[in-house]
């Protein structure tokens, strides 16, 4: 071999061995593989007396970590219930609503705060959404088991039964002027225990996860696959669906007739009920609400209902609330919005 054909090799030797090390140095600075990101799920029961689904999206190797994530969020759903259902008699509101008059009852800050925050609604809605109507909801209720209509007279107690201006807060305290008043947060408290458990989620570092109760729903981030999360939207003439909502970031609620009502002499009343006349709401088959929380979404389904297509105008400007109304029946239903709702909606077949 010439001298200069062993310089050759020298060189070609030194130059493999640096760029060995120059593709070392590249090797060691990569970041380490991420994870695939997966979905766990959960549907317990006896939740409110509806169905429940939850989802959270952790690192395929955090499954346990995500088990944990969902009996916390399930833990929340269950405190909230049992602070504010009307059905249990050991809940505050349960203790409120039997309390004496002028007895002080003690609340949880959550409690008084969501009871302060359904006074607000009652302004908002001009009256539709009003959870001091508990003796009217009842009313019908027990006329839809005795098989008859509430006679005018009825109606007109059970108006006046109950209502703001009895009711007294101090601090974490509140009474009552009438022992008759009493209040269902039943258009509220759900949106508020989704909200709750959203947060558990949100706290414990989760990529992203979803709380449906009763098809109420809320959720954040992305689904594994980067996807929004898709929310059915269910046709209130039908079993099918109506369209899905395409959503992260918001909750979706929806109220109806079409699932629970009230039957008398073969005709279907509301379970949601106009708390300035008491008779139950007929303008709207169904109202679904897209807003930031699940809280604010529920409260404006009921009141919506009530206030039907003319009460889309009375949505707050600017927080993000948007709506879709369906009125009519089965042979002519149709369909009333808000400007921003139709960049959620996504129907996969014609009607």
């Amino acid at each position: 071999m010439t001298r200069r054909s062993s310089r050759l090799v020298r060189d070609a030797i030194w130059l493999g061995v640096l760029l060995a090390a120059l593709g070392a140095a590249v090797f060691w600075k990569l970041p380490e593989p991420v994870a695939s990101l997966v979905t766990v799920s959960a549907e317990p029961r006896g939740i409110m007396g509806t169905t429940c689904s939850l989802r959270v999206v952790v690192r395929g190797d955090q499954t346990e970590r995500g088990q944990e994530v969902l009996k916390a969020a399930e833990a929340a759903l269950r405190r909230v219930e049992g602070l504010m259902s009307s059905y249990r008699a050991d809940s505050e509101v349960g203790r409120f609503n039997t309390a004496p008059a002028m007895e002080w009852v003690a609340l949880s800050p959550e409690t008084t705060w969501v009871l302060r925050l359904a006074r607000s609604f009652v302004d908002q809605t001009d009256g539709a959404f009003d959870v001091t109507a508990r003796p009217i909801i009842e009313l019908w209720k027990r006329c839809g088991r005795e098989g008859r209509l509430p006679s005018e007279d009825e109606i007109e107690k059970a108006r006046a039964a109950s209502n703001w201006d009895a009711i007294r807060f101090a601090g974490y305290a509140v009474h009552k002027s009438a022992a008759t008043t009493s209040v269902d947060l039943g258009g509220i408290a759900k949106g508020y225990a989704i909200d709750q458990a959203i947060l558990v989620m949100q706290r414990a570092g989760c990529r992203g996860g979803l709380v449906d109760v009763g098809g109420d729903v809320r959720c954040f981030g992305l689904k594994p696959d980067a996807s929004q999360w898709r929310i059915g939207v269910r046709d209130p003439f039908g079993k099918e669906l109506w369209g899905k909502l395409l959503i992260t970031d918001r909750a979706a609620c929806t109220s109806g007739d079409y699932l629970r009502y009230v039957e008398i002499a073969g005709e279907r009343y509301s379970h949601i009920v106009d708390p300035r006349s008491g008779m139950p709401a007929k303008v709207a088959a169904s109202v679904t609400v897209l807003a930031k929380d699940a809280t604010t979404a529920d409260a404006w389904a009921t009141g919506l209902s009530v206030l039907g297509p003319d009460g889309l105008t009375r949505l707050p400007r600017g927080g993000g609330l948007e709506a879709m109304m369906i009125t009519g029946d089965a042979g002519g239903p149709k369909v009333h919005m808000t400007d921003g709702f139709a960049s959620f909606l996504v129907r996969e077949e014609a009607r």
